[in-house]
């Protein structure tokens, strides 16, 4: 069973395995995860942070409301919002093209099982971080268009610390554009999802707090509102640095409880997360923080689960779990 401690706040999904890649402790080089792994026969499961472990009669409401998570696929297009069915995925982070490119590459697939290695006719998205001054990843359908201009979205540090990310579609940059023109240019890129994570100003390793910040939804038709900004106080942390919420929706990352019994922080995963991270995650309703619409985590070395529903899509959930990987100075 991994467990994981107050110094190392990771969300896990706990079962009993005797393999050595389970049991070994391990510091991943690439995203500051320490994962730890020790035999307890006295747990069957719990999340990472770790998987909430529950008494067998334990039927409490939330339980009963996340139940379903994870368990039913979904087409995919890829800037679409999901239906209401849980759209399943993995993410593979691939170490082979540092040496070219000095990062991984990050590939999503849509997920029948965690057992399984997934296929490449299964791949929604792919996604590779630049070589430039602040953290940038290109997202596209095909490793060929990471390497040309021809990509559906980017994530981008807005600043130097790691705490506030913001996912655009293919569009053209404000500044590309004259300033008079810019609030008629349709071309100009949409902004999909800002991510922001609290600072851990005292140096305390505790899980990670992140605020999601979406273009508000037409309940009608189910279309997002375009954040097209010409300039900043238009933008989605514009939106939010204001509380200004005619245009946004705010989510948050559920927090785990702490554990006395395994000395862990732990959340329920429902069986889709099997290794302690500080990265992993779930994310909130705006308005019923019981119900889930995206979860994160990680299942063994370099391989992590995704599931998202609505309002999300592909590009945004993507987005979301590229910020997790993206090293936070202030942060951890």
């Amino acid at each position: 069973m991994m467990t994981v401690g107050i110094d190392n706040p990771a969300f896990e999904d706990f079962k009993d395995s005797s393999s050595d890649e389970e049991n070994d402790s391990r510091v991943d080089e690439n995203s500051n995860e320490l994962n730890s792994a020790r035999k307890n026969g006295d747990f069957k499961q719990a999340s990472a942070v770790s998987d909430d472990i529950r008494p067998e009669n334990d039927s409490s409401e939330d339980e009963a409301l996340e139940a379903d998570f994870g368990s039913s696929g979904s087409r995919v297009v890829q800037l679409n919002p999901a239906g209401k069915d849980i759209v399943k995925c993995r993410i593979t982070r691939d170490r082979r093209g540092i040496e070219a490119f000095g990062y991984p590459t990050y590939f999503l697939y849509l997920d029948a099982s965690t057992d399984s290695e997934p296929n490449m006719k299964d791949m929604v998205l792919c996604a590779r971080k630049r070589k430039t001054g602040n953290s940038s990843y290109i997202i596209a359908t095909s490793l060929e268009n990471l390497n040309a201009e021809k990509f559906v979205g980017k994530l981008k540090s807005n600043n130097l610390i790691g705490t506030r990310f913001t996912c655009y579609d293919h569009g053209r940059k404000p500044e590309a554009t004259d300033m008079l023109r810019r609030e008629k240019d349709e071309n100009l890129r949409s902004e999909l999802v800002s991510v922001l994570y609290d600072q851990n100003v005292l140096g305390f390793k505790g899980p990670r707090k992140m605020t999601i910040v979406l273009p508000k939804m037409d309940e009608e038709t189910k279309k997002a509102v375009t954040i097209r900004p010409a300039q900043a106080s238009e933008s989605l942390l514009g939106y939010f640095d204001e509380a200004d919420l005619r245009k946004i929706t705010v989510h948050h990352n559920r927090q785990p409880n702490w554990n006395e019994k395994t000395q862990s922080y732990v959340l329920n995963f429902n069986g889709r997360v099997t290794q302690a991270s500080v990265k992993n995650f779930q994310i909130t309703e705006s308005d019923n923080p019981q119900s889930t619409i995206m979860q994160f985590g990680r299942i063994r070395n370099d391989n992590f689960t995704m599931d998202y529903r609505y309002p999300l899509s592909a590009v945004q959930a993507f987005g979301i779990a590229l910020s997790s990987f993206d090293p936070k100075i202030a942060c951890e």
